[in-house]
């Protein structure tokens, strides 16, 4: 039976988020920053004790719409050579979906550094790939802050830990995220150094992500649309992973 409004409810799963990318938003144009890989592990709160045995887990590299840089494939191990080989977000959205579905709500997503790169980066591939996947249910918790205040090296004394809705953060945090800079139009691959036109025969798995010389391979054919998720309008924004206009549900607490 559920709380009577505006009564704190208790999380009952944790879903620790990790995404890889195409690069950083602050070092390249907004709109060629895509996942290429995403990571999901899930526990049920009840069992977040030592040891962790009882887990669920999803995990999927993702093929971009964009050249992967050279300084994130030095990174994440990735490059556009192997991920052409791997779905595209739109491909694996509808069992990310089905995946935190089959979780006991209600649910956190928890990500370190989560708020200014996890999060809106997330929405923005889902709001791209499959703006019809619902996500009301689903919420978000910025594990960065919760860490400096517990290490006792917060850069805010006032700097909190908080699970809210991912929608209540006003629109231009995320039309900053999303929109592309001025000078977007007339990048290119070069100038974000991007991966090189072929592939040096000499790499082995273990160094290929060290030394590129020319630009990735061309996508892979895509599927067409299959049209079954409309579009839906842009909601007032609420601290949730969703894009309808249901009321914001109440702050949930992460820990008896």
């Amino acid at each position: 039976m559920d709380k009577p409004p505006g009564q704190r409810r208790q999380i009952e799963t944790l879903v620790f988020l990790d995404l890889e990318s195409t690069g950083l938003p602050d070092l390249m144009p907004r709109r060629k920053v895509n996942v290429t890989e995403v990571a999901l592990i899930a526990v049920p709160r009840k069992l977040l004790r030592t040891p962790l045995r009882c887990l669920h887990r999803l995990s999927f590299c993702v093929q971009p719409r964009n050249a992967v840089t050279l300084d994130a494939a030095n990174i994440t191990g990735l490059d556009n050579w192997d991920l052409q080989w791997c779905p595209s977000f739109g491909e694996i959205a509808e069992a990310v979906e089905k995946f935190l579905y089959t979780l006991q709500p209600p649910i956190c997503l928890v990500a370190h550094n989560g708020d200014k790169f996890d999060f809106p980066l997330l929405r923005a591939e889902l709001k791209h790939s499959a703006p019809g996947i619902d996500l009301t249910a689903f919420f978000c918790c910025d594990s960065l802050p919760a860490f400096r205040e517990i290490l006792g090296n917060a850069a805010d004394p006032q700097e909190v830990s908080e699970v809210l809705a991912l929608g209540e953060i006003d629109n231009e945090f995320w039309e900053a995220f999303e929109a592309a800079d001025i000078t977007s139009a007339s990048d290119s691959d070069e100038q974000l150094l991007s991966q090189p036109v072929e592939r040096p025969t000499h790499q082995t798995p273990q160094n290929k992500a060290l030394a590129y010389d020319g630009n990735p391979p061309p996508p892979k054919k895509r599927r067409e649309e299959s049209g079954q998720h409309p579009q839906l309008r842009q909601s007032e924004v609420r601290r949730r992973l969703d894009f309808s206009n249901t009321a914001p549900l109440t702050t949930f607490c992460l820990m008896t």
